[in-house]
């Protein structure tokens, strides 16, 4: 069985290639660098692309055969990255060969779209090689495991620091549970695919001549977790052990956990309900490490409950061009009339030294203040202009221009890619969108423990 949870992701605007787009990447508000320094005080390890466990399956391997062929003088220390990024392209393609029989939710390779192009139009037959025209993606190495993949792995005591080279961790667990599963004489063993990711080109049918060797690999990068392959990927990537030694992430898991298990929401990403469920739990708990979760949660609901109108109106003003504030303002006050009895500005205090502590300066926790202040009271032509603000004030920081001003009392849009409508009402509460690396950790541990394929 598999874990069925959709990628995180973002839940409002913007139609972005999943291959190639990473979220947050313009982030005109900044906010990205504040809600992940809140999400790490929680999820130290994961971040929200690395949610497919298979995706660390190949980014060991890969790093193990490259790391072996440097050594043996196979390939030159400065080739390193290309037997990986073949070996990255032969696990693909052996995964879609095989996904009908392995139930491979092959939706989370990266790549996916041209792997099955190429796979179908080369009929089975495939070319591997690192130069630009084998890569399977307009940028392997950056896009791929390699650049999306190896700080959570370095983070979780998978790669050495130097991203040279797996841990003694990594690879105990690879020689005793993985290499002897692919050493068999009728493909070759080890050497055949040592021999296929040193050599510059060559052809592979992973369902063809090949089909011993992608048949197995397949396998390897299966749905199931037999008991060896569950307790390593839970020690290094759910419970978090190599980045929070107290244990917090560890116990953050074992809410989730619980939680999910009788609300039956393993499909449901992680979101607002499920944080103030576990919140609540961890605060009417005298345990040490509750008493941190519950702190940390009750701040992130607190940020969030602010971060999402404010990038909501932002977005909603970016489809506004020459419109006058009044209007817009007016617009926003006929949909959320009232709608924030919810937001509390002496708890927003609380979350202020850590606010200013992310940012390395006092300006946008300022302005956060106000921005909710003014949302509570309804004075949406206000929150209009302090979101404005904040978008010149963050691009200022990056010697860059302001996407959205206010001219002549009206909105003048610069530069957008993205635009939305404000959500519901009554919707605000709970909505969720920064993520805080919480939804990845969900996601893992469902996958890790098989989780919600029943659900």
């Amino acid at each position: 069985m598999s874990a069925t949870l959709p990628i995180e992701g973002s839940f409002f605007f913007t139609d972005v290639d999943p291959e190639v787009a990473l979220k947050d990447s313009r982030d005109p508000l900044g906010f990205q660098p504040l809600w992940s320094h809140f999400g790490r005080k929680l999820v130290g390890n994961l971040t929200t692309v690395t949610t497919s466990v298979r995706g660390f399956t190949t980014l060991l391997l890969g790093h193990y055969l490259a790391s072996h062929l440097v050594e043996s003088g196979g390939v030159p220390a400065a080739e390193y990255i290309e037997p990986f990024l073949r070996f990255e392209q032969i696990a693909a393609y052996s995964r879609i060969a095989w996904a009908k029989e392995t139930g491979d939710a092959v939706g989370n390779i990266r790549g996916i779209r041209r792997v099955e192009a190429r796979f179908k139009n080369g009929h089975g037959r495939v070319r591997i090689a690192a130069d630009r025209d084998g890569q399977i993606l307009s940028n392997q190495k950056t896009y791929g495991l390699w650049g999306l993949y190896s700080v959570a792995a370095t983070s979780s005591g998978l790669l050495q620091p130097s991203r040279l080279s797996v841990t003694s961790r990594s690879t105990t667990f690879l020689e005793k549970n993985v290499l002897p599963v692919l050493d068999q004489r009728r493909w070759g063993g080890i050497d055949a695919l040592l021999r296929m990711v040193s050599a510059s080109e060559c052809f592979f049918e992973p369902a063809g001549k090949d089909k011993a060797l992608g048949r197995t690999l397949a396998n390897l990068h299966g749905p199931e977790f037999n008991q060896s392959d569950g307790d390593f990927y839970s020690t290094h990537l759910v419970d978090g052990r190599y980045c929070h030694p107290d244990g917090r992430q560890e116990r953050l898991w074992s809410h989730m956990e619980r939680y999910n298990n009788i609300h039956r929401k393993w499909r449901v990403p992680f979101g607002m309900v499920e944080l103030s469920a576990i919140c609540s739990e961890c605060g009417a708990s005298n345990d040490k490490l509750d008493q941190v979760l519950a702190e940390w949660l009750g701040k992130i609901r607190t940020l969030e409950r602010v971060l999402v109108p404010a990038e909501q109106v932002f977005d909603f003003a970016l489809g506004q061009r020459g419109q006058s504030v009044k209007t817009v303002a007016a617009e926003l006050s006929r949909q959320w009339h009232g709608a924030f009895d919810h937001l509390d500005s002496s708890l927003f205090l609380d979350v202020v030294p850590a606010v200013n502590e992310a940012t390395g300066e006092t300006e946008t926790s300022t302005r956060l203040k106000a921005i909710g202040s003014s949302l509570r009271e309804g004075r949406f032509e206000e929150v209009l202009r302090l979101v404005i603000q904040h978008n010149e004030f963050v691009m200022q920081r990056r010697s860059g221009g302001a996407w959205v001003a206010i001219k002549n009392d009206q909105i003048e849009v610069r530069y957008s890619d993205q635009a939305g409508e404000p959500t519901e009402a009554a919707d605000l509460p709970d909505a969720w969108r920064n993520t805080y690396f919480l939804n990845a950790l969900k996601s893992v541990g469902a996958s890790v423990f098989m989780k919600g394929a029943q659900q």
